[in-house]
């Protein structure tokens, strides 16, 4: 409700779209997230937040063809050169998503933002866990406000069982 207030109160403000967006596919409502993505890319086609927002929500819904082509939209968009995306296409299509995944890690240069919550959760998607404990344990270190999410988004169910990520995720709510 509150993300659907602040999104009535600023409606020209992407954020609050892909806010809304994040917490309807949280809550299992992939449509009505889609559609709020849809809606903030009608304000902004080319932003890069909005694109791997479209992306998320198409992958929690298992349609990986859909979410690799808005992922990609993401990098031409922050700059990743075309030799480059040609690259992380072939993995992708060599490899599937986890190949996708470890290109966008090992991709160099474009200005892409990456803080260790999110590079953890790449390297999950991966299957780098081990690595994305370290991440997330320097996310912790950092207090990256994304931690927030660590109990309740999805991406993280692959390291739920493993005590260091609930040591992580125990120590978050008190911060």
């Amino acid at each position: 409700a509150a993300a659907k207030r602040a999104r009535q109160l600023d409606p020209v403000n992407t954020a609050r779209y892909t806010e809304l967006a994040w917490v309807l596919a949280l809550s299992g409502r992939h449509g009505e997230a889609q559609r709020e993505i849809d809606r903030a890319l009608q304000l902004n086609p080319r932003s890069f937040v909005i694109h791997v927002m479209k992306g998320w929500a198409y992958e929690l819904t298992g349609q990986a063809d859909a979410a690799f082509a808005a992922y990609r939209d993401a990098l031409r968009f922050a700059g990743v050169p075309d030799e480059s995306l040609r690259r992380i296409e072939a993995v992708y299509r060599a490899e599937g998503m986890p190949g996708y995944y470890r290109g966008w890690l090992n991709q160099r240069g474009g200005g892409m933002p990456m803080s260790d919550t999110w590079r953890a959760q790449l390297q999950i998607r991966a299957g780098e866990l081990e690595q994305a404990i370290e991440s997330l344990e320097r996310a912790f270190e950092k207090r990256e406000g994304a931690l927030a999410w660590v109990n309740v988004d999805p991406g993280f169910q692959p390291l739920r069982s493993d005590a260091r990520f609930q040591q992580i995720a125990a120590r978050v709510g008190r911060q």
